[in-house]
């Protein structure tokens, strides 16, 4: 038996990495990018959902939970308010 170190130099000595190659997107469906991408500005530029829907905590996100509606949101603007555990205002 060998080490973790000798089989992992035994593995790294006979592979390189891919030179980079620039694809267009319908074309990048199952290859890994050569380094990070990072939005330019946020969209949308506040913090609101596309959707009808409502905003619950990590917490209260189970099935069956019974939270109370607080606050409104009409769409375009973003939810005032906080979440309190137990609560879910909209997310418009």
């Amino acid at each position: 038996m060998i080490s973790l170190d000798a089989a992992r130099e035994l593995l790294l000595a006979d592979v390189a990495p891919l030179d980079r190659e620039s694809v267009a997107l319908g074309d990048a469906f199952g290859r890994v990018l050569a380094h990070d991408v990072v939005a330019r500005f946020d969209q949308p530029a506040h913090p609101m959902s596309a959707m009808d829907g409502y905003a619950v905590t990590a917490a209260d996100a189970v099935a069956g939970a019974q939270l109370r509606l607080v606050g409104e949101a009409y769409a375009g603007t973003p939810y005032a308010g906080t979440v309190a555990p137990g609560q879910a205002p909209p997310a418009g």
